[in-house]
């Protein structure tokens, strides 16, 4: 359900507002809103620093460091992240002096660890001598009066001196690019320096990733600064009094008054108006709650004005999860991870709920395992009689009927339900129409897909589509409305296609269980070998295709199972989830 809001103003004085802030806070009720960006140099300095720290944590996120569980000293969020920083920062300048020290290496080593004083030295005394790079034929071009000595050649380009006593043109010469003032040796030490000093540096990251969790706890810490800096930075001034701006849950209203009398604020309670930009505060039934991670997951959230669709989200989200994973074997190793997953994190409350989600998937994949007797890939004769399905879910034709099923009942909710949103407004009619278009396209499709004539389908467009067409014309369509008329036809088109849509779940878990079969039988045939090399060859075809396989599958289930709810019956409900999330003005450190 979606929470009503009101539109909240609190006044006060200027010498008052940091105080005033603090004990709202404090009562964490009120979603701060701000008409344009605010900008102030404590903000700035604030929003450094939390870069600096979210690069800092990326970084140690990268560290492959054996044990990290022990600090080596008692250090500060803000010494830790301003360690890390100049490590980082001294680690980047090292390494791009040791790109170019080894560019300059390595263009230098093929001409060997000479002097290029010596050289100076040698064209003062009226011998002119040119350090060249090229192939033979530019060797063979150069005048006859002029002396060659090669001094190496690797992959086919030579290195050579050209000595001559007349001064000769560069641009007939094939002049090498080598780096000035400097020896072979030389560069050769300064890398080993370098080399020596990025190690350091790498090593003083490693013995910083132990604390990580401090500087997560100061991350949290910073950002909750930077959001009362720019609350009390963004309050209007009007001379005598300041003001702020947000929008507060219904019911948290008398909350917010009681304070405003206790600390002698003025208060102004009103009604968002339609251009205010109102938070969406979804208030969950505790059987749904599991579904917050898919939508935390995904970044999406509906509109004030919309409905809260969670309950249905979360219910076919389940059902296109355990069809397109298809295989109940998979589903016990997710089950088990989870299980696992759930005595580790104990004390992690947005884990739990994550891990209760995974456990109901995990079910709901089972349980479809269960009724089309797929384990594994393996022919479900080799399983116990309670794991070798039901019959008539082994049929394709059976499947491809349930997944046009479903498209009816899913599509149906949608329009069902904004027929009740509007139920004071002629819509609802048209809603019907639409129920009757779906139902309509639903006989057809079976009929000319799946090959089963339930009802006729001129049957079908007589008493189902053609009504359905109607109604939509009469009460769907906005008359006046250019665009809505001309959208109509494709509108309309919809119900067909997205009721077709929905045979993406058989397509998807059919190809899993022929990838997984696939991949049984290729470990299978190395069997045969009757050696060690063929049972291990064999085995690990086998564990590394279902590997595979399940990294498949889950990503079918993020495009095609997420797709299904955000698109086909979003679409039909008219959602655009063009909402974003309600977040109080509140204390951070105290949730943790």
């Amino acid at each position: 359900m979606i929470v009503k809001m009101k539109k909240a103003t609190m006044l006060c004085l200027p010498s008052d507002k940091e105080s005033a802030l603090e004990k709202l806070r404090e009562l964490g009720v009120m979603h701060i809103e701000h008409e344009s960006r605010v900008e102030s140099d404590d903000i700035s300095k604030l929003e450094q620093t939390l870069n600096d720290i979210e690069r800092a944590l990326t970084i140690m996120a990268t560290r492959d460091v054996q044990d990290s569980s022990k600090n080596k000293g008692d250090l500060s969020g803000r010494e830790i992240c301003e360690k890390a920083v100049k490590i980082i920062e001294t680690d980047a300048s090292l390494k791009k002096e040791l790109d170019s020290l080894v560019r300059d290496r390595d263009r230098l080593a093929p001409w060997g660890n000479f002097s290029q004083e010596l050289l100076e030295e040698l064209k003062t005394k009226e011998t002119n001598i040119y350090l060249c790079e090229g192939k033979k034929e530019d060797i063979d071009r150069l005048p006859e009066q002029v002396v060659v000595e090669e001094i190496n050649e690797v992959d086919g380009v030579h290195y050579f001196l050209v000595v001559s006593h007349d001064p000769l043109d560069d641009k007939m010469l094939p002049l090498a690019n080598i780096p000035e003032g400097v020896k072979l040796s030389e560069l050769e030490a300064k890398i080993t320096e370098h080399k020596s000093m990025i190690e350091k540096n790498e090593a003083l990251l490693d013995d910083l990733v132990s604390y990580a969790d401090t500087l997560k706890e100061y991350q949290t810490e910073v950002v909750e600064k930077l959001e009362f800096a720019t609350n009390r930075d963004g309050m209007t001034d009007e001379g005598t009094v300041v003001h702020i701006t947000g929008f507060v849950p219904k019911p948290s209203v008398d909350e917010l008054t009681q304070t405003a009398k206790e600390n002698g604020w003025g208060l102004l309670i009103v009604d968002p108006s339609p251009e205010d930009k109102v938070p969406t505060f979804i208030k969950v039934p505790k059987l749904f709650k599991i579904s917050k991670p898919i939508f935390d997951f995904m970044g999406i959230a509906p509109g004030y004005n919309e409905v809260d669709v969670s309950n249905v989200f979360l219910i076919f989200f389940t059902i296109f999860f355990g069809m397109i994973i298809g295989d109940g074997g998979y589903g016990m190793i997710f089950l088990t991870c989870a299980l696992i997953g759930k005595f580790k994190l104990k004390g992690n409350r947005e884990a739990q709920l994550g891990l209760n989600l995974m456990m109901v998937l995990s079910l709901a994949t089972i349980g479809w395992g269960l009724l089309t007797g797929n384990f594994f890939g393996v022919d479900p004769k080799n399983w116990p009689s309670f794991m070798q399905g039901i019959e008539w879910f082994k049929s394709n034709q059976h499947i491809q009927l349930l997944c046009f099923m479903i498209a009816l009942a899913h599509l149906s909710i949608a329009h069902i339900w904004s027929a009740i949103v509007q139920i004071n407004s002629p819509k609802a009619i048209g809603e019907i129409g639409w129920l009757m278009l779906i139902a309509g396209a639903f006989f057809i499709i079976i009929d000319m897909v799946v090959g089963i004539s339930i009802l006729e389908m001129m049957t079908a467009v007589k008493f189902l589509v053609a009504p359905g067409i109607l109604l939509m014309l009469l009460f769907s369509v906005n008359w006046k409305d250019i665009g809505d008329i001309l959208n109509f036809p494709f509108g309309a088109m919809s119900a067909f296609i997205d009721s077709l849509s929905y045979i993406r779940l058989f397509a998807v878990g059919l190809s899993g269980y022929y990838v997984a079969k696939s991949f049984n039988e290729m470990g299978m045939g190395l069997y045969d070998m009757e050696s060690i090399i063929g049972y291990v060859g064999g085995t690990l075809i086998i564990i590394m295709g279902h590997m595979l396989n399940i990294t498949l599958c889950i990503m079918g289930v993020l495009v095609h199972g997420i797709r299904l709810n955000t698109l086909e019956f979003s679409g039909h409900m008219n959602l655009e989830w063009a909402g974003f999330v309600f977040k109080p003005f509140k204390k951070l450190i105290e949730q943790k």
